[in-house]
C-alpha cells in the first residue's frame, strides 16, 4: 500500500482508492531529462521568484500573491505557465487588489530552453500546491543551482 509506504506524500494514490473501488495502484517510472548546460548565475537589481507549472487552483498561488504583498523588500515573481483563463483573470485581480501588480511578470509558456534558462536567472523557486505529485521541475531548479521553496503536500 503506497499510502503507508509515504503517508500524506501518496495523496493522490488515496484520491484514486477512493474514485476506483478495489483500485491497487501502480508505480510510473520517471524519466526526467537535464540539459548539460553550465551554471551562469548573474548578480539582478530586484529578488527574482519564479513559479513555472500549470496554473491551477490545486497551485496556491494565492498564498504566494498575499506572502508577496507582505514583504518590505523589492521582489519580482515570474509565473511561467497556462491555465484557465477566467482563473488566470482571477489571481491578476488578486494581484491588482494587493497591489503587487508591478511584482508579476506572467511569461506564458516556456520551450525547454527558454525555461532551464529562466529556472538559472531565477533567486528562487516556488512550488506550495496544496496537493502535488513527483514535480520534475523541483529537480529541474535545482539543478540549475536555483533553491526551491515547496509545500508539505508535494511527493
Amino acid at each position: 500500500d503506497y499510502g503507508e509506504i509515504c503517508g500524506d506524500c501518496f495523496s493522490e494514490y488515496d484520491e484514486c482508492a477512493g474514485l476506483i473501488k478495489n483500485w491497487k495502484g501502480y508505480v510510473l517510472p520517471n524519466i526526467l531529462s537535464l540539459p548539460d548546460l553550465p551554471v551562469e548565475k548573474t548578480e539582478r537589481a530586484v529578488f527574482t521568484l519564479i513559479y513555472m507549472s500549470r496554473i491551477h487552483p490545486k497551485k496556491n498561488l494565492e498564498v504566494v500573491f498575499r506572502a508577496i504583498s507582505k514583504l518590505s523588500m523589492n521582489v519580482l515573481l515570474k509565473v511561467a505557465g497556462a491555465g484557465d483563463s477566467a482563473y488566470v483573470d482571477s489571481l491578476k485581480a488578486l494581484a491588482r487588489s494587493l497591489n503587487i501588480e508591478d511584482k508579476i511578470e506572467w511569461t506564458g509558456w516556456m520551450d525547454r530552453t527558454q525555461k532551464f534558462t529562466a529556472l538559472m536567472q531565477a533567486d528562487l523557486f516556488i512550488l506550495v500546491s496544496r496537493n502535488e505529485n513527483f514535480a520534475n521541475v523541483v529537480v529541474e531548479s535545482l539543478h540549475m543551482g536555483t533553491p526551491v521553496l515547496i509545500s508539505r503536500e508535494g511527493a
